[in-house]
């Protein structure tokens, strides 16, 4: 220690100094972070009506995310409740929406609002940020909806020993307006999404496949995603609902309604189908595609096969 240089020294001074200063810094980024965790969230849309004011008081719990909304969006005023999970919807020429959310709650009939069966009773209604039953929610006309929020219940650990979660975990939120709106382009793509929401489970498209045991098995059950429905004489129909708006090919070529008639279902290799996103054919321009697509895949050798040869099925009696 004596026969340090003063070099020496200083060099350990600095040290010390250095890891004292560490630990100050250390200590004043977690005093920080406490504080700015017991702070309200920042209001990212102003609480300018009785709806937006329900959304940003469920918001400030930590434990409830906007995966829905539909607002007008004021020049360098509003901004996206929540960038990541707000929808936007897409222009009438584009070709698909920012996000997807999912669920979706809510669609639209005969220019009415619907609630959709499929999360009828997990779900709360609010509209003028009163609570409501679905009934009113159906009978707001599409043109009385000004805003309008759809929630879903979130876990956050950090607060999981002092909140009791709700058994409903979705809400409607709809601010309305007294005076019809006129319709814009974006209100439009609006509607195209709801309207489709009220057609089918699978906005966002979807696509199965089917081996000819499990396309008997979802016929038997009337399984409306094979597209096809088996006839008494055991060959297939393109169901009714789908036959005007699907996409058909046999082999790799294109065919009719008509054609699949012809196909036995002992027949069946492969049945591909799929529902296209509504984006797609919720529109009326030129670049409308079908919603439906029929693939079939066929082995015709097992049409003239003999009764040596068993397939064995629960859902077919014919002889295979």
């Amino acid at each position: 220690m004596i026969n340090r240089t003063q070099s020496e020294r200083w060099s350990e001074a600095w040290r010390y100094g250095l890891f004292i200063g560490l630990g100050i810094l250390s200590f004043w980024a977690c005093q920080r972070t406490d504080n700015d965790q017991n702070k309200p969230l920042k209001n990212a849309i102003p609480a300018t009506n009785p709806t937006r004011g329900l959304v940003v008081e469920l918001e400030q719990t930590k434990h409830w995310s906007t995966i829905f909304t539909f607002y007008k969006v004021k020049p360098a005023a509003d901004k996206l409740l929540n960038q990541l999970t707000t929808t936007v919807a897409p222009s009438l020429n584009s070709s698909k929406p920012v996000n997807q959310p999912e669920p979706v709650v809510v669609g639209m009939k005969d220019n009415h609002l619907l609630v959709l069966p499929k999360h009828e009773f997990d779900t709360r209604y609010f509209i003028n940020g009163k609570e409501a039953g679905k009934e009113a929610v159906n009978r707001l006309a599409y043109n009385q909806v000004k805003e309008l929020f759809v929630m879903q219940q979130i876990e956050n650990p950090d607060l999981s020993d002092k909140y009791k979660a709700d058994p409903q975990s979705f809400r409607l939120l709809i601010e309305t307006s007294e005076n019809a709106l006129p319709s814009t382009h974006e209100r439009q793509a609006y509607a195209n999404m709801l309207t489709a929401a009220a057609l089918t489970d699978n906005i966002y498209g979807k696509s199965f496949m089917y081996t000819m045991n499990s396309l008997l098995e979802a016929m038997f059950f009337h399984n409306k995603k094979t597209l096809v429905e088996r006839r008494k004489d055991d060959y297939l129909k393109v169901l009714d609902e789908a036959k005007s708006d699907v996409y058909i090919t046999i082999n790799g070529l294109e065919a009719t309604p008509n054609d699949v008639e012809t196909v036995h279902v002992r027949e069946v290799l492969r049945v591909y189908t799929r529902e296209q996103p509504y984006y797609d054919w919720m529109r009326a321009d030129e670049s409308r595609i079908p919603r439906f697509e029929l693939h079939i895949q066929t082995e015709p050798k097992r049409a003239q096969r003999d009764s040596s040869y068993y397939v064995f099925s629960p859902f077919y009696q014919g002889d295979f």
